[in-house]
């Protein structure tokens, strides 16, 4: 979820209350100030493949049926309509070789219906983005905000589509950023998710 949340980063999530998921699979839509997950939020939910881990991901489109896959804007054509920020520098580690890499991307700002964050991608990747998908009813399409470094909705082997009922929570603060020269990321505590 770089450059959304660091390597470090240790979040709050507002949970859900507990009949939004019900409410969902019933067809009924959740009244305002239940806190309903929207299009755009970043939320904590776990896999069928591993229940006992916590993945962070951005809810990108909800299942519907009979929609046009297209118009849930669920590709990657997206760089090419958003201005590009500037480079952005991160080091990863790769688990193949043992060492820290530096990683150049590009940023841009994505607009998720009024829900604007960043979103990074390589310059030097050969991952195609002219991507579509059909999102199944019941079912939430997952995206990182790492673009071509993460193993999301997108990815044949990856999390797939997640039941509604497996969300945890959006996360809504930083709490604290381990990190950085200091050994804390001081300018990140306290900070909202967006």
């Amino acid at each position: 979820m770089i450059p959304t949340l660091l390597v470090g980063d240790f979040i709050f999530v507002t949970r859900w209350p507990t009949g939004c998921a019900s409410l969902h699979r019933s067809g009924a839509r959740p009244q305002i100030g239940e806190g309903a997950p929207k299009r755009g939020d970043v939320v904590v939910f776990i896999v069928p493949q591993h229940p006992d881990v916590d993945y962070v991901k951005r809810w990108r489109a909800p299942g519907r049926p009979h929609r046009d896959p297209r118009q849930r804007r669920l590709h990657q054509r997206r760089r090419a309509e958003a201005p590009v920020l500037g480079e952005y520098r991160y080091t990863e580690h790769s688990e193949y070789t043992d060492t820290d890499i530096e990683v150049t991307t590009d940023e841009f700002i994505e607009d998720l219906g009024g829900v604007q964050h960043p979103v990074l991608q390589r310059k030097d990747t050969g991952i195609s983005r002219n991507m579509s998908f059909v999102v199944d009813p019941g079912r939430l399409f997952m995206m990182g905000d790492n673009r071509d470094n993460s193993a999301d909705s997108r990815v044949e082997g990856g999390i797939g589509q997640i039941p509604f009922s497996y969300v945890k929570g959006r996360a809504s603060i930083i709490w604290i950023s381990f990190g950085g020269r200091a050994g804390i990321r001081f300018e990140r505590i306290f900070r909202a998710v967006h």
